[in-house]
């Protein structure tokens, strides 16, 4: 996009409008709503390092506990971003150059915040269903483990 604007720009003295803006947006989308698909897999970084010592009881009624935190915290986001959209589509704000309504991505990002929440929600209930599979951490034991290993040999 930025190299075709370029070209354009002193080639025909006219450079392709909107070529940062628009990728810009669709990378905040994106992102916005990879969360809960992140979230489905797993694939969000844990540090086990502490935790793994612990019984399984123990583990799962931390993962309830903090996941439960988690959700109020992405809530309060979500909640924030949509009134933000609100704002935006009652002030009629555009975007400078594609001049596109910002409260859509806005309220995508929103949507997706709430995805990812509906996620943790279904988390938190696996955990308590079924404490043994909810509370056990996917990630491989001996990571924390070696890392325990590291830090005490210096």
């Amino acid at each position: 996009g930025n190299l075709a604007s370029v070209v354009m720009r002193y080639k025909e003295r006219s450079p392709i409008r909107f070529s940062v803006e628009l990728p810009s947006l669709l990378l905040i989308l994106i992102i916005g709503l990879a969360l809960a698909y992140a979230q489905k897999g797993k694939a969000h970084v844990q540090v086990t390092t502490l935790t793994m010592h612990l019984p399984a009881t123990a583990r799962n009624i931390l993962n309830v506990a903090t996941s439960v935190f988690f959700l109020a915290y992405v809530a309060f986001i979500a909640w924030a971003t949509w009134h933000e959209a609100l704002v935006l589509l009652k002030d009629g704000i555009r975007s400078i150059e594609a001049r596109i309504p910002l409260f859509l991505p806005v309220v995508l990002i929103s949507m997706g915040l709430v995805v990812f929440c509906l996620q943790i929600v279904v988390d938190i209930c696996k955990a308590v269903v079924s404490p043994s599979r909810g509370g056990e951490s996917s990630q491989d034991p001996s990571i924390g483990k070696a890392m325990d290993r590291a830090t005490k040999d210096q």
